[in-house]
């Protein structure tokens, strides 16, 4: 199948409607030297074996990171088409990641579609796709119509970033900061960490006035009050943590007057027939699965 870029998308809409409504498959991407090449694919395509009795063949195009729109036609297929979006996890070590959603749904009407792709970044490099300031994971998602935010059909929302939490330290015999997990999507920070985004408004920012985290806002989570714990990107973002202001005269207590965390999950939008759960696998991804009749090759 051909994949473009998004600023391509309008004449790919075009082109695409063309060539279904002439009965013409679009190009392969992997067209021999010496010929028109189209864009390479930034996805892996996996098929059943054909089935002889009734014709059909399963195939699943999986779309990985790319920092980028990305553009699909959607091959002819008289079956309903089944897509899973996988967020991406906040900042973390190994071990200390949050966890971004899973979304599956089925659509009924996609054949010979343009649809928008976007996968979301892990929140330790760059957290694309509205992962916050501070390590929030990115939201993966598919749009119909366009590739705006508004055209969004189906959101799997980012975890938070990791912050910090003011804890007890027996062996110590003091308080001390150590590192917290962020917010799962859909989940609250640590401490006094961010707000889970909602499918109406982005989570609230954590800590106090001294050090307050910012909220998260349509499509994109709030940062960080100390350049980590960032909210998680989705439908409406997770918001930021707070951070870790004041102390006595002395120095020997912490966090006085704000209280730091970790960052809120995001949001995530699930169509009529969509189930949500977090995710155990911490790469994010698209996976769309075709049904196809005859002896179609994709």
């Amino acid at each position: 199948m051909a994949l473009v870029k998004v600023r391509a998308w309008q004449a790919m809409t075009a082109a695409a409607a063309a060539l279904v409504a002439g009965g013409v498959l679009p190009a392969r991407a992997d067209t021999t030297a010496g010929q028109d090449r189209m864009a390479p694919q930034n996805y892996t395509t996996e098929c059943s074996t054909p089935r002889v009795d009734v014709g059909t063949r399963t195939c699943h195009y999986t779309f990985h990171y790319t920092r980028t729109i990305e553009t699909f036609v959607v091959p002819p297929t008289t079956e309903p088409v089944q897509i899973t979006a996988v967020g991406a996890p906040g900042s973390g070590a190994p071990g200390m990641q949050s966890r971004g959603a899973t979304v599956t749904a089925s659509f009924a009407s996609l054949s010979g579609m343009p649809i928008f792709i976007t996968v979301g970044g892990d929140g330790t490099f760059d957290g694309y796709n509205g992962g916050g300031l501070g390590g929030g994971g990115g939201a993966s998602d598919i749009r119909i119509g366009g590739p705006e935010l508004e055209h969004r059909v189906m959101v799997a929302g980012g975890g938070g970033g990791w912050g910090q939490q003011l804890t007890f330290d027996e062996k110590l015999g003091d308080y001390t900061l150590i590192k917290i997990k962020g917010g799962d999507a859909g989940q609250p920070g640590l401490g006094s960490g961010g707000q889970p985004g909602t499918l109406t408004k982005g989570g609230a920012g954590g800590g106090t006035e001294y050090a307050p985290g910012t909220p998260g806002s349509f499509g994109r989570g709030g940062a960080g009050a100390e350049g980590y714990g960032g909210g998680g990107g989705g439908y409406y973002g997770g918001g930021g943590a707070g951070g870790c202001v004041g102390s006595n005269a002395e120095g020997t207590a912490l966090c006085l007057d704000s209280q730091p965390g970790s960052g809120g999950g995001g949001s995530s939008l699930l169509p009529a027939t969509g189930s949500f759960l977090p995710t155990e696998d911490p790469t994010s991804r698209v996976t769309i699965t075709v049904t196809h009749y005859g002896w179609w090759k994709p």
